[in-house]
């Protein structure tokens, strides 16, 4: 065991089955009986694909804990497939209740698959980061029939760095004043109320100079492959997705929300912190639509297809092609640019969507 390091809590079963023995024809069976049997194969997949009505039940087998920890400074959890919901609150203690879920086509099966899932949590006595892992002992074997799944609700300090990742499966973000670092290959991301706030983690968001919004933390949000919706966010955020829509909405600093197949969505309209840096907003399949406060400063460069922007006196645009330069309020001031690459329509309101 490593030095400063201690297990706290593991959840596994341990009951291996052992694999079954091989099957196939014998090499001196006559050739009319591998036709036969080959015959009978082909009758049972037809069956088992005629609408499943006529196929083997699968068996579902769950069980729930709960483990906490204390005195956490950071968290991080990783899972090879399941499902990550954190919630922050104003204590100090790491919650986590764990469900194991695994489906076969007999108990055994289903009980094997469980008993071989396993849902680690560590404390580092130096760091005082408490890492969470969940992962199967089966993983990387051929096991026809059987799968599994972990689902985690972690109730965490708020004010915590907060890192999930997860191959496969949705991710939950609510009420973290931290970094905050969502990684998943395949799944969505959901995130509300992230960032800092003026008074502590129950007071009124702040609004105008001195918002903590202007210096939290950048947001992390990434998916393979799944939607990013974030609401009431604050400061910086960094959404990126293989292929899914992104919908961002708060007191946005600074925004990079990148898609491979969706429309991307921005309304930086709340309150707070002006719009500062650069921000892009881009999509390969779909269209942008972004809305700013009325009173930004900014320099937007736009490609697209199309554009429908809000008319105003300080906000005109120089037409180059496809691509279209303007300028809102006084640019020359800590101004923003923004960049925006769209294939189908780009949308720039200033204000609220009418």
């Amino acid at each position: 065991m490593t030095a400063g390091k201690r297990p706290v809590a593991m959840i596994v079963g341990g009951r291996p089955v052992a694999p079954g023995p091989a099957g196939g024809p014998s090499p001196d069976r006559p050739r009319t009986a591998r036709r036969l049997a080959l015959g009978v194969s082909l009758v049972l997949a037809a069956v088992a694909g005629m609408g499943g009505c006529l196929a083997p039940t699968q068996t579902r087998e769950s069980a729930w804990e709960t483990l906490r920890e204390a005195d956490a400074a950071a968290l991080s959890v990783e899972l090879e497939r399941g499902s990550v919901a954190v919630v922050g609150h104003a204590g100090g203690e790491v919650e986590i209740e764990v469900e194991r879920t695994a489906h076969g086509w007999s108990p055994e099966a289903a009980q094997s698959s469980l008993a071989a899932l396993m849902v680690e949590v560590r404390r580092d006595e130096e760091t005082g980061r408490v890492r969470v892992t969940g992962r199967s002992a089966n993983a990387g074997l051929f096991r026809p029939g059987e799968s599994h799944s972990v689902r985690l609700e972690i109730r965490a300090p708020a004010g915590i760095p907060v890192e999930v990742r997860t191959a496969d499966g949705r991710i939950e973000l609510t009420g973290l004043r931290g970094p905050v670092l969502a990684t998943t290959a395949d799944g969505r991301i959901t995130a509300s109320a992230l960032g800092p706030v003026r008074n502590g983690a129950g007071g009124p968001a702040g609004d105008g100079a001195g918002d903590p919004a202007a210096n939290a933390p950048t947001i992390h949000l990434r998916s393979g492959n799944g939607r990013i919706t974030g609401e009431d966010l604050r400061g910086a955020v960094v959404a990126e997705t293989g292929d899914g829509r992104i919908t961002l909405g708060g007191r946005l600093s600074e925004v990079t929300a990148v898609t491979g197949s969706g429309s991307v969505r921005v309304d930086a309209t709340d309150a707070g912190a002006a719009p500062t840096g650069v921000w892009r907003l881009h999509t390969a399949d779909g269209e942008v639509r972004l809305e700013l406060p009325e009173s930004v400063n900014a320099e937007l460069s736009v490609v697209a297809p199309r554009l429908r922007g809000r008319e105003r006196d300080d906000l005109e645009w120089e037409r180059r092609g496809v691509a279209r330069v303007a300028r809102a309020g006084d640019a020359e001031a800590d101004s923003a640019l923004i960049l925006i690459r769209a294939d189908e329509q780009a949308r720039v309101y200033l204000g609220p969507r009418p």
